[in-house]
Order: C-alpha cells, then sequence, then structure tokens
C-alpha cells in the first residue's frame, strides 16, 4: 500500500469488538448440501458406511468418528480439509486489519443478528450503505457518528433482514440513491436497478456488480474495487466457511460462491452474516468450493 491514503485504508489493530461466529454449523453445511443434491438421508448414510444415529449426532454437533467425515465430504462434494476444520471449531478467518473506512452494524431480527455495512467518505462527509439490515435504528445511530450524509445504498438481495431499515433511512436521508438487483421488485419507486457486470463510479468509488444468484433468483455482490484494499459485500451468496441455503438452485448458488472467490485473494469478504473473511482464506478451506 503506498501513498497518502494508507491511514484511510488500514488500521493497525482490529476494532475491540465481539467476533461474530460462523453464520453455518457442521450440520447446516452437511444439510445445505444434502438437500440441494436432493440425496436421500438414510441412502447418504448406508454409501457413507455410518449408522443414521451417528449422522444425526453429527448434525447436532457430535464428535465426527471412523473418517465419517471424509466419506460425507467425498459424498456430498465438500471440501474434506474445510468441513474438519468447521467441525473442529478452527475456522478462523477473521482477517488481523481491517479498512478504517469500514463499519459493520449489527441489526437484530430477535435473536438472530444481520450485518449492513458503511462505507465511509470522511472527505467527502459522505457515506455509503451496503444492505439495510432488520431496522433502521442502529444504522442511523453510526451513520449519526460519522457525521457523514448517506449518499447510496446498495441492496444485495430482497429479503427482509436485509431491506427492513430502507424505508425510515430513505425517509431521513431523501436524497440517498438506492440501487438493486435487476429483476427485484423495486421497494421504492426511485430504486435503480444494476445488472451483474456494470460498473459505477459513485461518489469517486468504483464499485462492480456481481451477479451472484442462487439463495434469491436475483441478488448482486458488490466488489469495490479499490488498489489499495479491494472489498466486496456478499449479502447471502458466501458466507465464511459456508454459503447461502438453496435448496432448489443449489448449482446456481455454486456457482455464485465460486464466482465471488475468483476475486483477487486479499479480498475482504463482508457477507451478511458470520464474520469477515477474505477471498484467499475461503478459496482454501471454504467446504463448498471447488474440489481438486
Amino acid at each position: 500500500m503506498k501513498g497518502a491514503s494508507n491511514s484511510f485504508f488500514t488500521r493497525k489493530k482490529p476494532p475491540k469488538v465481539r467476533l461474530a461466529m460462523l453464520e453455518d454449523s457442521i450440520g447446516d453445511i452437511l444439510e445445505k448440501a444434502r438437500k440441494g443434491q436432493a440425496l436421500d438421508a438414510a441412502r447418504l448414510c448406508a454409501e457413507a458406511g455410518i449408522s443414521e444415529s451417528a449422522y444425526q449426532r453429527l448434525l447436532r454437533g457430535g464428535p465426527p468418528s471412523d473418517g465419517a467425515l471424509q466419506h460425507l465430504a467425498r459424498l456430498l462434494h465438500l471440501n474434506a480439509e474445510g468441513l474438519g476444520r468447521i467441525a473442529r471449531g478452527s475456522y478462523r478467518p477473521e482477517p488481523a486489519l481491517l479498512p478504517a473506512a469500514l463499519e459493520r452494524v449489527e441489526t437484530r431480527g430477535g435473536s438472530y443478528a444481520v450485518y449492513a455495512y458503511l462505507w465511509k467518505l470522511p472527505h467527502a462527509r459522505a457515506c455509503l450503505l451496503f444492505d439495510a439490515g432488520f431496522e433502521a435504528g442502529p444504522i442511523l445511530e453510526a451513520i449519526e457518528r460519522t457525521k457523514c450524509s448517506l449518499k447510496g445504498v446498495f441492496i444485495t438481495h430482497p429479503h427482509h433482514d436485509h431491506i427492513g431499515g430502507l424505508s425510515a433511512l430513505k425517509k431521513r436521508f431523501p436524497q440517498a440513491r438506492v440501487f438493486i438487483p435487476q429483476g427485484v421488485e423495486p421497494p421504492s419507486h426511485d430504486a435503480e436497478t444494476l445488472r451483474g457486470g456494470e460498473h459505477i463510479l459513485f461518489e469517486k468509488i468504483p464499485l462492480r456488480a456481481l451477479s451472484t444468484p442462487g439463495h434469491t433468483p436475483a441478488a448482486l455482490s458488490y466488489f469495490l474495487e479499490n488498489p489499495d484494499w479491494p472489498v466486496a459485500f456478499t449479502g447471502d451468496a458466501l458466507f465464511a466457511g459456508s454459503m447461502g441455503g438453496a435448496p432448489d438452485a443449489y448449482a446456481t448458488a455454486l456457482s455464485s460462491a465460486r464466482a465471488i472467490t475468483s476475486l483477487p485473494p486479499a479480498t475482504l469478504l463482508c457477507p451478511g452474516h458470520g464474520p469477515y473473511t477474505t477471498v484467499g482464506y475461503e478459496q482454501k478451506h471454504n467446504p463448498f468450493l471447488p474440489i481438486p
């Protein structure tokens, strides 16, 4: 990293906040893969050489035994090494450094958390928002702390936990432009649509929309093409150690996850749930990514 912009993009210490837990357990991952490939559980267990009761214990977080994970990974076309890390609790994707311009905002629906992300432009006294969370309160508080004006909202997909705060945000910042994936019903009359592959220069920030359907039929991830520190906001297309559920579009969701991890390895990934990660870490360890 070079030049005067370094202090804007780097933070020597990670922020002192509670680290996010992985979105998916070993059971979540196995069942996403099994259901996505329409495999019968009894037949899967028979072919893996494990009892159905042992499989159920594994789904509940019980310790794997006798090579069960290796057999299941092979049959489900999963990365066995990454699956083992999930099972052992040794999946550790959180980067040591984060861009100073970035703030993750937790919003909650009951006990369930979803993240929205602010990208702050301190010299312009402006910020961009990626997804709008369950509700606007925590996001408005975060914007207030920055003393910036919200200029743009970029929605990854139309599920309520990602757009719930949008109406209140627009009421507070009526000048903010709202961008949604092409094919999504506009949540407001002035929402603008983006297609996968489309580039936009917004408030001098270069963004590229990536088409990442599967979890929903129309979805985008947003790649901030910053030469100092590339960042991608993935919604529910890719999590640390997993991907969004897509029982009826599993192959499509896999393709989207792989498209995200074709970005530069140093790219910081900001998912809607779970911890930060990087393309490089997920390329090596994510159970759903390609098997050699």
